[in-house]
């Protein structure tokens, strides 16, 4: 993949003949929206991040929404990358890392669109990349947010589930939510994972690679908030799908272990 140009214009940036790459500068942080359909917070979350840190950019990444994201919609100073279909948030989160990895940034942390996310925690999740005590952070979630007591059965069924598997290939390793779509990394975790094929729903392939190939991974305790806007686009065939790659995965780990 080419990463998109800071120089251009947004929707025109993805052009192998108009790529150019900045110098790493310490201290950037490159926080990347993935959305699908889920638009109405993103001026509210992109101004907040911003407001957290001078050296942070945001990145929206439209992920085939219907109808696709304005760039009058966005605060000034937020990138936009647009896909024409949507191809899942494997893709989207290596976009974002080839960017960040173009560009210079240090840090990469990934926010979901929906509001469930706490902006201030950006800063708790950085922190242990800052002082050096690990390359990758995960936002451990506390809570579930609002579910219904069935879904709340069956998320906890297959957050067990997921990282029951991650340890089995990590020895004990993972951490304890495998299935978090709020983490950070620094530009050694990025080179990492920027390395492998991420799946549709990248999140415990993802962990489980990091700890695989030796990167330091910590958790940080997240209470996640309620989901201010739309609704999840992960149906049960999703679920059935993540659940079925994931352990075809586990599978084929073992196997190359054996050999």
């Amino acid at each position: 993949m080419n990463p998109l140009s800071e120089n251009l214009p947004l929707q025109e940036a993805w052009s192998e003949n108009t790529v150019t790459s900045m110098g790493f500068r310490a201290g950037r942080v490159l926080v990347y929206i993935p959305t699908l359909n889920d638009c109405n917070l993103l001026h509210e979350l992109a101004t907040g991040v911003r407001a957290l840190d001078d050296n942070v950019t945001v990145l929206i990444i439209d992920d085939g929404s219907r109808p696709s994201i304005e760039r009058s919609t966005l605060p000034d100073g937020c990138l936009l990358f647009s896909l024409p279909s949507n191809a899942g948030l494997g893709v989207c989160t290596h976009i974002a890392l080839d960017h960040a990895l173009a560009h210079g940034y240090e840090f990469i942390v990934r926010l979901d669109a929906d509001g469930q996310h706490p902006v201030p925690i950006v800063l708790d999740l950085l922190k242990p990349l800052r002082d050096g005590s690990a390359d990758l952070t995960v936002g451990i979630r506390t809570n579930h947010g609002n579910h219904s007591e069935r879904d709340a059965v069956l998320r906890r069924l297959v957050k067990w589930y997921f990282t029951f598997l991650a340890n089995l290939i990590t020895a004990g390793a993972a951490p304890s939510d495998v299935s978090s779509g709020f983490f950070a990394a620094n530009r050694r975790a990025m080179q990492e994972l920027n390395n492998i094929m991420l799946e549709r729903y990248p999140e415990p392939q993802l962990y489980s690679h990091a700890c695989r190939s030796g990167l330091r991974v910590q958790g940080t305790d997240v209470e996640q908030a309620k989901r201010q806007h739309g609704r999840s686009n992960i149906t049960y065939v999703d679920a059935l799908s993540m659940i079925y790659r994931f352990t075809v995965y586990v599978i084929a780990e073992i196997l190359n272990v054996r050999r």
